[in-house]
């Protein structure tokens, strides 16, 4: 008997099943197969991809510097608004402002004073001749007190007249009330009881001891403090207005328009009061002028290859004259700064792409315009600079 495989033995309708179902698995793998290998591809060719994305160099350099300083002179004008370097000249401009202060003061001097009681009284002549009393005629009150007239006075028969007298002692005790008068020069003669004299109010004046006085110093002190005091309150006023302008000493100018105290030395007072005016005028100038000039001058002096590294420039100026009628300061000028020749950046890159980091090294430190190089790569286990000059940076350190 022929022999028989296992699908001719089959029933028919699992016949027509069985064919379809062995394409169904045949898709089933190849499927499979495809997918396991192209992700494996993306993904590798995403990493290539990153990879040289990423890869880069930073490079920094150092230039080698040296110091250059200069003496100089420049003149701030204020007849210019434009800076004239070939003329050695920049700009000023003219600021003016003007203050008043007025201040009580303590006066310090003490002096012994003795004073005589002064006052009036009406000398009565109800004789029937005139009277004649010279100066210093003697007047005694009521309770004994002397005084003397100071002034001649003739007093005609039957009238009176106001006569100015003193007392005869310092002190306060003859600052008597009103009383009456006696003339003991008249005493023994009938003019005594016709001749006499009355006062209508006290006596004034009649002291002894101490009092304060002005001095000198005080009126010194008192003065030198409000100048201080003005000139500071002005300056701080001027710079306020100068802004970022420079302001310098010696360009400043303080005119006194007004001082006055309301004591003078020896016046017998407690306090005083003084009043002082200023006027302040400054020429002031822009510190980018001034640096503009300086680059100007050291340009002049070093190499073309050059460079001013801008960070060290230093220009201390000094007030040297100043002329406020023409407006125009001279400034004496000291320069300082540090230069480096010239790095072309574009030609390192090409010197020192696709090599080694340790050749890179070398090679740019062989350079004498360069003092010192950092090199730094991306990823960090790479050892060479990237062949693409693009993936390169350079810059200068100039800090």
């Amino acid at each position: 008997m022929p022999s028989r495989k296992f699908f001719d033995i089959l029933p028919p309708d699992q016949k027509r099943t069985l064919k379809p179902s062995k394409v169904f698995l045949k898709k089933k793998k190849f499927s499979l197969s495809f997918k396991s290998l192209f992700l494996p591809f993306l993904f590798l060719t995403v990493l290539i991809v990153g990879f040289h994305l990423a890869v880069r160099a930073e490079i920094e350099i150092w230039p080698r510097t040296r110091e250059v300083s200069f003496e100089t002179e420049v003149l701030a004008d204020g007849k210019i608004s434009q800076p004239v370097f070939s003329e050695a000249a920049i700009p000023a401009l003219d600021l003016i402002k003007e203050k008043e202060i007025s201040q009580k003061f303590t006066a310090t001097g003490v002096v012994e004073k003795k004073n005589k009681a002064t006052g009036q009284i009406r000398v009565y002549n109800n004789y029937h001749l005139p009277q004649i009393l010279v100066a210093t005629t003697r007047f005694i009150s009521a309770d004994g007190k002397l005084f003397r007239s100071k002034e001649t006075v003739n007093i005609p028969a039957g009238q009176y007249l106001d006569v100015l007298v003193e007392a005869a002692e310092p002190g306060p005790e003859y600052n008597i009330k009103p009383s009456t008068f006696s003339i003991p020069g008249l005493l023994g003669s009938p003019r005594y009881t016709a001749v006499y004299g009355k006062s209508f109010s006290a006596m004034r004046g009649g002291f002894i001891g101490q009092v304060s006085q002005v001095k000198k110093e005080d009126l010194e002190k008192a003065q030198t403090a409000l100048y201080e005091k003005l000139i500071d309150s002005l300056n701080k006023e001027l710079k306020k207005s100068a802004g970022d302008l420079l302001l310098l000493e010696g360009a400043v100018q303080n005119e006194t328009v007004k001082n006055e105290c309301s004591q003078q030395e020896g016046n017998e007072a407690k306090d005083f009061e003084c009043y002082l005016k200023i006027k302040s005028e400054a020429l002031i100038f822009r510190q980018t002028d001034l640096e503009s000039f300086a680059r100007e001058v050291i340009s002049q002096e070093i190499q073309p290859t050059e460079v001013i590294k801008e960070s060290s420039l230093e220009v201390n100026p000094v007030v040297k004259k100043a002329d406020f009628v023409n407006k125009e300061i001279s400034l004496g000028l000291k320069i300082k700064a540090e230069v480096f020749s010239a790095i072309d950046l574009n030609l390192l890159k090409e010197a020192i792409k696709g090599g080694s980091l340790k050749e890179s090294k070398l090679l740019l430190g062989g350079y004498s315009e360069i003092e010192k190089v950092k090199i730094k790569l991306f990823p960090f286990w790479l050892q060479k600079i990237p062949q693409n000059s693009k993936r390169i940076e350079i810059k200068l350190n100039l800090d």
